[in-house]
């Protein structure tokens, strides 16, 4: 899955259990829906280039990984 809602949703689905990367797609889903890098990144208290990273960890590798999302 691609960075769609339903491929984020399929993720969050498949990891349930870890809520290290349910947080973090629910980051992700809040870019989705249309808010800003800045507004997440305030909102959670993250860097805005941290959550760049995760966007683009997560466009490349599809899903969200402990070994790619340090």
């Amino acid at each position: 899955m691609g960075f769609t809602i339903t491929g984020i949703e399929k993720d969050l689905k498949n990891n349930s259990r870890n809520e290290l990367i349910r947080g973090r797609l629910f980051a992700l889903r809040k870019l989705i829906l249309g808010a800003t890098v800045k507004s997440v990144s305030l909102e959670l208290g993250i860097s805005e280039r941290t959550l760049q990273r995760w966007k683009k960890s997560y466009l490349k590798e599809g899903s969200l990984e402990l070994g790619n999302m340090t």
